[in-house]
């Protein structure tokens, strides 16, 4: 199980299982049944940063990006959202 800490939440990634669950700090530190994990199919997190991307589809698509509590975002109060990655047209020069 990896834990990550952000400014907002608490992220749980079960690496087995490809399952995160995201909970707000304040929030008492259980563990939620099995409907309340999503999966997932990457996670990259930089070393140098702290920043983080979750893949919540297989062609990566949808992310979420993150940061780290150390990190200047994280201390700033960015928050996390969802960012989706839309394909671009071919042949558009623009």
């Amino acid at each position: 199980m990896l834990r990550i800490e952000t400014a907002n939440s608490i992220w749980h990634f079960d690496e087995e299982r490809l399952q995160f669950r995201r909970a707000p700090r304040d929030a008492e530190e259980v563990f939620a049944s099995a409907d309340d994990w999503q999966p997932y199919y990457g996670l990259e997190i930089d070393g140098d940063t702290g920043a983080f991307t979750v893949m919540l589809d297989p062609d990566g698509t949808r992310r979420y990006r993150s940061w780290r509590v150390e990190t200047e975002a994280a201390v700033a109060g960015e928050r996390t959202e969802e960012v989706p990655l839309l394909p671009t047209s071919e042949g558009n020069a623009g």
